[in-house]
């Protein structure tokens, strides 16, 4: 298995701090420009998805965010299967004008350290799959995250969804024809307005609190806010 860094920043490069290449003899011509063996190596990228999409079937990257971003309608990212990235935000902010959803994961997608805000989900675990977030603040007027099949594993964060159409039922979702597939289990994090202990996304109502946590209530001005913690 490989393992890679890459460190976007604004100038939209990527730093391969360090690759272990097991197959290196028979990917040589695209190691040279995917790995570069060289520690520090910086390889031009056309945009931010680039970064993601050099990532291959198998192989585990750590991508850290340097600058705010903004993703468009045309910006859409897959993890691939059997892969593993973890994106630590850095405290930076990436806005979605995408209307869509920024990370289709079919591998395992760590998140945490900064904020997304927009009309986009943040990442969907399609089936098979398992997505992280241990913290960041998260503003959407749709989803923050959805299952689709996978896992969605909520330990911290701060999520707040405002939907004229729908409230905030949605800021986390199940996809109703892969419930029996997918998880969504919460042992931190707090939402706005928002009860994962009796998710109105569902119907009937879910509890997607994990065993032995519990929901605090405490009001902020005209919000409520549910804080999961452990019992």
């Amino acid at each position: 298995m490989m393992f890679n860094t890459y460190d976007f920043n604004e100038q939209t490069e990527w730093t391969k701090q360090g690759c272990q290449c097991p197959s290196c003899k028979e990917e040589i011509e695209d190691l040279k420009e995917r790995c570069l063996l060289a520690e520090g190596e910086i390889v031009s990228v056309t945009d931010f998805v680039d970064t993601f999409n050099k990532i291959k079937e198998g192989e585990e990257a750590i991508i850290t965010i340097s600058d705010d971003l903004t993703i468009t309608n045309q910006d859409k990212i897959t993890i691939p299967s059997k892969s593993k990235v973890t994106v630590n935000l850095n405290n930076k902010k990436i806005t979605l004008n995408n209307n869509d959803i920024l990370f289709r994961v079919d591998g395992e997608l760590i998140i945490d350290g900064g904020s997304f805000e927009g009309d986009g989900y943040v990442a969907s675990a399609n089936e098979g799959s398992k997505v992280t977030v241990k913290g960041g603040d998260y503003k959407s007027d749709v989803t923050c995250f959805q299952a689709n099949g996978g896992t969605l594993l909520i330990e911290g964060g701060y999520f707040n969804v405002i939907s004229e159409k729908y409230g905030t039922k949605y800021t986390l979702n199940h996809i109703d024809a892969l419930k029996d597939k997918g998880l969504i289990k919460v042992t931190g994090g707090k939402f706005v307005n928002y009860n994962p202990s009796n998710s109105e996304s569902e119907n009937p109502p879910m509890n997607f609190v994990a065993k032995g946590y519990k929901v605090i209530e405490t009001i902020d001005g005209e919000n409520t806010i549910y804080e999961v913690v452990k019992e």
